[in-house]
C-alpha cells in the first residue's frame, strides 16, 4: 500500500529512532550499510552459503521525510545493488581481496577503511526452513550479524510466521534502540493496515 518495502521501512525506522539517541545521527549523515541477499538476484532461491552483497548510503540530517516517503527512497536507493550489474562490482571486490589471501585481521580494516559506518540493517527475509523437531517447534530465531566497529548499531531481522523477529547487536547500544524501532514500524504500520507483529532479541 506505501510502495516500498519491510527493509525500507526497517531502515526508515532506525534511522529516526536512532537521532533520538546520537547528535551525531541528528546533526550529520547517518552512515548505513545494508546486506543484500543474492538468491533471488541469481534465481538460486534454496542455495546454501552466503550468497550476500552490501550497499552503503548515507542519509543526511537534512533529509527528515516524512516516515513513508523515507522508506520509499530506501527501496529505490537500494535498487541498484539488488541487480546482477551491482552484485558484480561489489562481488569483483570481495573476489580481489580473497585472491590476496588477507588475514581476518586485515579483512575487518578493509571494511573499516572507509567512512565508518553507523548502522548496519540486515534483512534475512522469510523463513522457510522446518518448523517442528520430534515435538519441538520454532517459535523465533535470534540472528545477528557481525560487529565491525565500538559505535556501529547493528540491527537484524527475520520473518518466522509473519512475525518480523528483530536483533540489535553492538558494543556500544543505544539503550531502547530496538524497542523505539519496533514501536515506530508498529506505530506507522496502524496508519495503512493492522498493526505488524515484531518480536525483539536484545
Amino acid at each position: 500500500a506505501e510502495a516500498t518495502t519491510v527493509h525500507g521501512a526497517l531502515v526508515a525506522a532506525c534511522v529516526m529512532a536512532g537521532r533520538n539517541y546520537s547528535e551525531t545521527w541528528r546533526d550529520s549523515s547517518v552512515k548505513c550499510l545494508s546486506t543484500v541477499d543474492l538468491r533471488p538476484i541469481t534465481h538460486l532461491p534454496l542455495a546454501n552459503g552466503v550468497l550476500l552483497s552490501v550497499h552503503r548510503a548515507a542519509y543526511a540530517a537534512s533529509s527528515h521525510l516524512p516516515f513513508w516517503e523515507f522508506a520509499r527512497w530506501v527501496k529505490k536507493d537500494l535498487r541498484k545493488a539488488q541487480t546482477l550489474e551491482g552484485a558484480r562490482v561489489m562481488l569483483g571486490g570481495v573476489r580481489a581481496i580473497v585472491a590476496d589471501e588477507r588475514t581476518p585481521e586485515q579483512l575487518q580494516a578493509l571494511l573499516t577503511t572507509d567512512a565508518p559506518l553507523d548502522l548496519i540493517v540486515n534483512n534475512y527475509g522469510n523463513y522457510t526452513g522446518p518448523m517442528e523437531f520430534r515435538g519441538l517447534k520454532l517459535n523465533s530465531i535470534s540472528c545477528a550479524g557481525p560487529v565491525t566497529s565500538e559505535e556501529v548499531q547493528n540491527i537484524s531481522a527475520i520473518t518466522l510466521n509473519g512475525v518480523l523477529d528483530l536483533t540489535h547487536a553492538s558494543k556500544n547500544p543505544f539503550p531502547n534502540f530496538l524497542e523505539e524501532t519496533r514501536d515506530l514500524l508498529v506505530a506507522f504500520s496502524h496508519e495503512v493496515r493492522e498493526p505488524a507483529a515484531a518480536g525483539l532479541r536484545g
